[in-house]
């Protein structure tokens, strides 16, 4: 048995040494791995803030125009029946959001 193990001494010290290493990257003793995905999920929560930020500013954007065209159907239709239209709609100066 032991001719057996001094003959395969060096592959036995091999086999080892790369288990150590292989365990060793697994264990991520630096945090490389846990830093990539802080700094992904940093990223993907900027992506997600634009994204609202952006359907924020088409929700506005058409709410004005939707408004806009009622405010000139009401136009038309004073003009064709010669009565004042509902003013429930606000104004373009109410809607413009300030930044």
């Amino acid at each position: 048995m032991k001719d057996k193990l001094k003959q395969y001494k060096n592959l036995i010290l091999l086999v080892a040494a790369f288990l150590l290493v292989i365990g060793i990257i697994a264990a991520d003793p630096l945090g490389f791995v846990t830093e990539r995905r802080h700094q992904r999920s940093v990223i993907r929560n900027e992506i997600a803030i634009e994204k609202a930020e952006a359907e924020k500013r088409i929700a506005i954007i058409k709410a004005e125009t939707d408004a806009e065209l009622a405010r000139i159907q009401n136009g038309v239709l004073e003009e064709q029946t010669g009565e004042e239209p509902a003013l429930d709609t606000p104004s373009p100066a109410v809607t413009e959001e300030t930044e």
